[in-house]
């Protein structure tokens, strides 16, 4: 609903916001996330993604040593 309680809605606003027709609605939604304060530090996940594999690698060692030793 527009306008005010003195003037009333205004005819105008139907060309902005026809009507639905059959019965047929839709609906938008929208969202905006502004942070506030400094950036946070960021996590360096290649390095932590590097280590990993590294110490995969040395377990996959070590269970190749246990098969050899068999």
């Amino acid at each position: 609903m527009t306008g005010t309680a003195a003037s009333g809605s205004s005819r105008q606003s139907d060309s902005f916001f026809p009507q639905a027709r059959d019965g047929q609605q839709a609906t938008g939604y929208a969202r905006l996330t502004l942070p506030l304060g400094p950036r946070p530090k960021r996590i360096d996940c290649s390095r932590i993604y590097e280590m990993e594999i590294a110490r995969m690698r040395r377990e996959m060692e070590l269970l190749q040593m246990a098969v050899q030793d068999k």
